[in-house]
C-alpha cells in the first residue's frame, strides 16, 4: 500500500530473518551509521525511542536519513500523562529510559529538528507525524544541545536531589515537572 521501492527493518530481535521481497533486514539497532549514502522518504519508529539510551541522537539520526528527501517520521511511544497524573509508578518500567507525554515529545521533536504536523494521544499511546523542520525555519533545533550527551541531567538532578524540596511521590514529580516545563524522564 505504501507503494514504496524497498523496506528496510532495523531490529535485533529479528535474528537471522530472511523475508522475500523487497525488505531487507538490519538485525540491529537503529542508527544512521548502519546506512552511509542512504536516506529515506519515511521512518516508522514503534514503540522504540523510550528504550534507547539517547533519544535525541535517535532522533537525530532521523532527520539526517529524511532530510535530503524532505521525508517524515512516524512513531509511537507510551504516554504518560495519565499515569503520572494519577501518581501511578507502576508505569515506570525497567526496560524504559524515557517516559513521555504528548508535551515532552513535541518538544523533543522540536528540539531535534522535526516540526509535528500530526499529533494523537490514545489509550496511553502517542502517535506523531513529524518531517524534518527545513533550515532557517524557525526551528528549536540545538536548543537543548546541552543536553545531548546527557539528557536526563539537566531536568531530573534538581528533581531528585530535592533542591526545590525532596520528590517523595510520583505525583511530587509530576507537579514538579509541570512547575519546571516540558520534561521528558528518563531511567
Amino acid at each position: 500500500e505504501l507503494e514504496a521501492g524497498s523496506f528496510v527493518a532495523c531490529d535485533p530481535s529479528l535474528g537471522s530473518a530472511k523475508p522475500s521481497g523487497p525488505i531487507e533486514v538490519v538485525t540491529d539497532y537503529f542508527s544512521a551509521g548502519k546506512f552511509p549514502g542512504r536516506d529515506f522518504d519515511f521512518v516508522l519508529s514503534l514503540s522504540c525511542l523510550e528504550h534507547v539510551p539517547d533519544p535525541f541522537a535517535q532522533l537525530a539520526d532521523a532527520r539526517r536519513l529524511l532530510e535530503s528527501r524532505h521525508g517524515a517520521l512516524f512513531l509511537c511511544v507510551p504516554d504518560c500523562s495519565r499515569a503520572f497524573r494519577v501518581g501511578d509508578i507502576g508505569v515506570c518500567l525497567h526496560e524504559h529510559l524515557t517516559y513521555f507525554t504528548p508535551d515532552t515529545l513535541k518538544a523533543a521533536l522540536s528540539s531535534s529538528g522535526f516540526s509535528t504536523e500530526w499529533m494523537h494521544s490514545e489509550e496511553d499511546c502517542v502517535f506523531a507525524v513529524a518531517p524534518p523542520t527545513p533550515a532557517g525555519a524557525g526551528s528549536d533545533c540545538g536548543k537543548f544541545a546541552d543536553r545531548a550527551g546527557d539528557p536526563h541531567r539537566m531536568w531530573l538532578d534538581p528533581l531528585v536531589r530535592g533542591v526545590h524540596g525532596p520528590v517523595k511521590t510520583g505525583g511530587d514529580l509530576v507537579r514538579r515537572c509541570e512547575a519546571e516545563g516540558n520534561v521528558a524522564l528518563h531511567g
